[in-house]
């Protein structure tokens, strides 16, 4: 709606000799109008009497396409501000709905990211515990080695002492008894070492 000067009645539209300023009570006149009401009256406010001087006078700085504009514009206008924000909404709540359609498919792949890990840790704790089982087994089966090894050795050396001591005595010209099924019938037949 246009501004209109209270005091000659006509609007505002932005040229130069018809400046608006507006005084403490709220009234806009043009400044040039309530200059010369300011002289040839006294100190009051045209249009509501309220005492004050052409020093409370401000200046207003207005657009004069809005205030010169007619209310058919200004519907017309305004429908189109409309239209537009109305449209950038819409594209606000589209871009909203995808943002949210991206964060749901975040969300799940998180969780399935989240039921693999979990997978991974008891799989892997079970690969552990099957490491575990298996280092214990090769401990014992290298100590049940070392002790065969030994075992083997002790049997290794006491054949030798025996056929060392076998080979002494016969050197040496001792009898050996066999039984009868080994002299052929001779029961406790005495043979000596130079015999064989």
């Amino acid at each position: 709606m246009p501004l209109i000067c209270s005091i000659c009645q006509l609007g505002y539209d932005g040229s130069s000799d018809a400046i608006a300023g507006t005084l403490p009570c709220g009234h806009i006149f043009h400044i040039d109008c309530v200059q010369q009401w300011f002289h040839q009256c006294q100190n009051a406010c045209p249009a509501c009497r309220a005492k004050c001087s052409s020093k409370d006078l401000i200046r207003l700085f207005l657009d004069s396409q809005n205030t010169s504009e007619s209310p058919e514009a200004q519907v017309v206008r305004l429908e189109s501000e409309l239209l537009e924000s109305r449209k950038s909404l819409d594209e606000c709540q589209a871009s909203l709905k995808h943002e949210n359609n991206k964060i749901i498919s975040l969300e799940k792949n998180i969780e399935r990211l989240m039921q693999i890990n979990q997978t991974a840790i008891v799989m892997n704790a079970d690969k552990e515990k099957e490491r575990g089982t298996l280092e214990m087994e090769l401990m014992i089966t290298n100590l049940s080695m070392m002790a065969a090894k030994r075992n083997c050795e002790k049997s290794i050396r006491d054949m030798r002492r025996g056929a060392d001591g076998f080979s002494l005595t016969a050197s040496r010209g001792s009898t050996v008894a066999f039984d009868s099924e080994t002299t052929g019938g001779t029961k406790g037949g005495r043979y000596s070492s130079a015999e064989f």
